[in-house]
């Protein structure tokens, strides 16, 4: 098994509960992601991968392309 991290991304334009559904929607099928958690309020997502198997550059395309922006700290 594949050593896990968890980060924390700044993710801008989450405004409710529905757009933090989204996010977690939109990453669930991410075969790397092990968990996933947005936070709306703090305009965070947490994200908890696979060392070996995460591709950074994907997981950001995906949240930019359900419509938010991805902070460059990501």
């Amino acid at each position: 098994m594949a050593n896990a991290i968890v980060e924390e991304w700044t993710v801008l334009g989450m405004t409710c509960g529905g757009c933090a559904a989204s996010v977690e929607r939109v990453l669930s099928s991410v075969s790397c992601l092990r968990s996933v958690a947005a936070d709306f309020a703090g305009d965070r997502v947490r994200l908890e991968f696979d060392a070996d198997t995460i591709d950074r550059a994907s997981v950001r395309a995906q949240i930019e392309a359900a419509g938010f922006d991805v902070r460059d700290d990501a």
